[in-house]
């Protein structure tokens, strides 16, 4: 399978993913709108569908921008 010529797979969570490819935008702002209400970020990673890796990363990047 390609997406926009990168690999794409399915995660162990059971998200897609691509490669290379950044998140779309809405999760992102997800990820941060749950952390800030409070959410553990196991229930925010298995919501979203998104790994535990992606979940810090996107965390603790725009953790300080918002």
């Amino acid at each position: 399978m390609s997406a926009r010529g990168g690999r794409c797979g399915i995660n162990q969570l059971g998200g897609h993913y691509a490669n290379g490819r950044p998140l779309p935008p809405m999760t992102r702002w997800r990820i941060l709108q749950l952390a800030l209400m409070g959410y553990r970020p196991c229930d925010i990673s298995r919501h979203l569908l998104v790994s535990h890796g992606c979940y810090y990363y996107h965390y603790y990047c725009y953790y300080n921008y918002y």
